[in-house]
């Protein structure tokens, strides 16, 4: 994956998790195709699940809901 997002946050802020929490889903962005033979599966999205390492609180979310690439992301 060469650029994605946050699709969606699992937990909310003030909210505690626990080790292998899913925290957040980032989609990757689908590639374009180059041509007519390239297979569909090549450019299809992917959703990754971000667990937690350890437990904790979500104390603020600064990258909200949506948010691509760092370069497009104004937060």
């Amino acid at each position: 994956m060469t650029e994605g997002g946050i699709a969606t946050w699992k937990k909310r802020e003030g909210e505690a998790f626990s080790a292998g929490d899913v925290l957040l889903e980032i989609v990757s962005l689908p590639l374009p195709r180059r041509h007519l033979l390239t297979p569909p599966e090549e450019t299809d999205k992917a959703t990754i699940d971000v667990e937690a390492q350890d437990e904790g609180i979500l104390a603020k979310i600064i990258v909200s809901q949506l948010c691509c690439s760092p370069r497009s992301c104004s937060q």
